[in-house]
C-alpha cells in the first residue's frame, strides 16, 4: 500500500482482516509514528485495529526497495486540486516513479487516488514504463512477452461525501 491516509489505511485494515500481509509505504514520517503508536489520527481506526493487522502481518516502512518483492502495488496518494481545480498528480507521479525503480514483470500497480480518467494510461503508465530499468512494459492489447506488468484502477464516484469504489 503506498500511502497510509484516509484511504490507504482502511484499506490496509481490511486486507489484513482477510490475512494477507501488507507493507504500508509511507514517506510522512509523522503518519509512520501515528499508526506505530497510537492507531491513527481519526476516531474511526484505533490502536486495537492496527494492532491486529499488525499481528496479520501488516508492515510499515518508509523504505520502498522492498517493493519488488510485492505481488500487488495500490497507490493510496493524496490528490489537491490544482488552481484550475484540476487533480494535481504529483503525489501519485511520485508514487509510480518509486515502484518504478523496484518494478518487476507480473506484478500488478493499482491506482486508488482521484485522477481524471485518463490519468492511468497518459501519466501512471508512461512513467513506470520509462523510469523502470529492466525494459518493462504495461500489458495490453498489442503488447507481448514475459516482460509486462499489470495496470489498473479503482474508477470512484461521490455521493453525499461518501465513496463507492469499484474495480475498473
Amino acid at each position: 500500500m503506498i500511502g497510509l491516509g484516509s484511504v490507504g489505511l482502511p484499506l490496509v485494515l481490511l486486507l489484513c482482516e482477510q490475512k494477507f500481509p501488507v507493507t504500508g509505504f509511507e514517506v510522512d514520517t509523522k503518519k509512520l509514528e501515528l499508526v506505530k503508536n497510537r492507531g491513527w489520527h481519526t476516531y474511526r481506526i484505533t490502536p486495537a485495529q492496527i494492532q491486529s493487522a499488525r499481528a496479520n502481518g501488516f508492515i510499515r516502512t518508509p523504505d520502498y526497495t522492498s517493493i519488488a518483492e510485492m505481488d500487488v502495488a495500490i497507490i493510496c496518494v493524496p490528490t489537491a486540486l490544482s488552481e484550475h481545480h484540476e487533480p494535481d498528480l504529483t503525489y501519485t507521479s511520485i508514487a509510480a516513479e518509486s515502484i518504478a525503480a523496484q518494478l518487476r514483470a507480473g506484478q500488478l500497480v493499482i491506482v486508488d487516488s482521484t485522477t481524471h480518467s485518463r490519468a492511468t494510461e497518459g501519466v501512471l503508465v508512461p512513467i513506470l514504463e520509462s523510469e523502470n530499468k529492466r525494459g518493462l512494459k504495461a500489458a495490453r492489447a498489442g503488447v507481448e512477452g514475459d516482460k509486462l506488468f499489470l495496470v489498473g484502477f479503482f474508477a470512484e464516484a461521490r455521493r453525499l461525501g461518501q465513496h463507492h469504489h469499484r474495480a475498473a
